[in-house]
């Protein structure tokens, strides 16, 4: 996908990074990436161009290069308190390591083999266990805030989704008979901007009605919230309870669901999830209470049936006996060719 015009043979490090960098800002503003990634790739092609100078040719950079590099990564580059260097996880190393890939696409080269990253998923364990903890968060907060919330526990949607949606993306009037209230559901991460309608909760329609009215076409549906994730961490501080980031609310209703719903096509479809690998992975944590009930369910059953009384069965009838064929004497036995008498004396007759 060299749509840059770069020369593969001839291409740098740091031009193949800034192309693939200049793609993704296009892709930002086309809405098929979110600027979360547009940063977060900017932050990893800043860390390459630190191990690696940037005239170095994407063609000469090799397996014992790219190994160097990891290695280096590995040891840290944040210095903590004590004196300490905070190591750089496999996770981290694997996206800096995608930043690059996406430079050698853009320049139309095929890279070397990377270092092997292996990598255990560990999912966040940050949400809102029931209702009442999240009116006690609301409760703490200002209007304007407790309408962003609530468009990202009851859609579920992620940070830059919430704050890319605008009137038309919600419509709380819209009677039952058209399919409302509804609202959009993005996955712009997943390569879904276009998202979904799905039926609005109830819930979303008293906190974030009021506002939809008052909004002009094309206003933001939610003000924006920077530095969300902190303000959110100091305020979880100062109350003494759980920490919740951003992320948090949307972990928050896939939890209710699933643990409600188990695993279900439509969950899937409301998170904009590609498969359900993603899902089984993050929200396991939400079914063993499903899992007991219908254990608990399917061992009612069972002792329901042990305790019902055993009943009569009729006494089995024999089977009825075939009539005998015309000509054959009942009670006479057979001789050893198996013909009855009549037969044999017909058979000789005949022979006469």
């Amino acid at each position: 996908m060299n749509t840059l015009h770069l020369h593969p043979s001839e291409s740098t490090l740091g031009q193949a990074l800034a192309a693939f960098l200049e793609l993704t800002r296009q892709r930002v503003q086309a809405g098929t990436r979110s600027p979360a990634t547009l940063e977060m790739h900017q932050a990893h092609a800043r860390h390459l161009l630190e191990r690696i100078p940037a005239e170095t040719r994407l063609a000469e950079l090799g397996e014992s290069h790219l190994a160097a590099v990891v290695a280096a990564e590995r040891e840290g580059r944040r210095v903590l308190a004590s004196g300490d260097r905070r190591p750089v996880t496999n996770s981290t190393l694997r996206k800096r390591l995608s930043t690059l890939l996406g430079a050698y696409k853009v320049a139309g080269l095929a890279p070397p083999r990377l270092p092997e990253l292996p990598h255990r998923y560990r999912p966040s364990r940050r949400f809102l266990e029931t209702l009442g903890d999240l009116e006690d968060l609301l409760a703490e907060l200002p209007q304007h805030r407790r309408e962003w919330i609530a468009l990202a526990v009851w859609t579920g949607q992620r940070h830059s989704d919430i704050e890319r949606a605008t009137r038309a993306d919600f419509d709380p009037d819209c009677p039952p008979e058209l399919g409302g209230p509804w609202v959009r559901i993005r996955g712009t991460k997943t390569r879904d901007p276009d998202g979904i309608k799905v039926a609005a909760m109830p819930e979303l329609v008293a906190a974030l009605g009021p506002r939809w009215r008052q909004l002009g076409p094309g206003d933001p549906l939610v003000e924006p919230w920077p530095h969300v994730s902190s303000q959110l961490t100091r305020l979880c501080h100062r109350l003494g309870r759980p920490v919740v980031t951003a992320q948090s609310f949307r972990h928050t209703l896939f939890t209710w669901l699933v643990s409600a719903n188990g695993f279900t096509p439509e969950i899937i479809e409301m998170g904009r999830w590609r498969s359900p690998a993603m899902l089984m992975t993050v929200y396991g944590h939400a079914l063993p209470t499903r899992f007991s009930e219908v254990l608990a369910r399917a061992r009612e059953r069972l002792l329901a049936e042990a305790r019902r009384p055993p009943q009569r069965s009729s006494p089995a009838i024999p089977p009825a006996r075939k009539a005998p064929r015309a000509g054959v004497q009942i009670g006479v036995e057979a001789p050893a060719g198996g013909r009855q008498p009549a037969q044999e004396a017909r058979r000789r007759a005949t022979r006469a």
